[in-house]
């Protein structure tokens, strides 16, 4: 099973074009994207599922304007957890292939802050 973390950076912008054929071409079976912007991904998504990863799950944003967004060919079951660790500074989101026997914790850590909100 190949696995491919991609941070896209506040969801891709005009680089999503760009984004799609180089995941796809990597040919992973599960995929995570950082930063990834539900409100202006949906013609990568389109991209994505036509490349056959039609399972996907979302963290909650959590006060954030990005989230962690998984995609996989195969089922997958996910649970985001409500780690006191992170303090409400990052997101996690637990994913499961259940077909696979594989599961993964993806974690998001912001370095930087800005005047609206205190990171880690």
């Amino acid at each position: 099973m190949k696995f491919l973390v991609w941070n896209i950076q506040q969801g891709g912008g005009r680089r999503q074009a760009r984004i799609a054929p180089s995941i796809i071409a990597h040919n992973a079976d599960l995929i995570a994207l950082i930063e990834f912007v539900p409100s202006t991904a949906l013609p990568l998504l389109a991209r994505l599922r036509e490349a056959g990863l039609e399972h996907q799950t979302c963290a909650e944003k959590n006060g954030h304007d990005h989230t962690i967004c998984v995609l996989s060919k195969a089922p997958i079951t996910a649970r985001q957890s409500e780690s006191s660790l992170l303090n409400g500074c990052g997101l996690w989101l637990e994913v499961c292939v259940p077909d696979r026997g594989f599961s993964a914790g993806i974690v998001h850590v912001p370095t930087k802050g800005n005047q609206k909100r205190h990171y880690c």
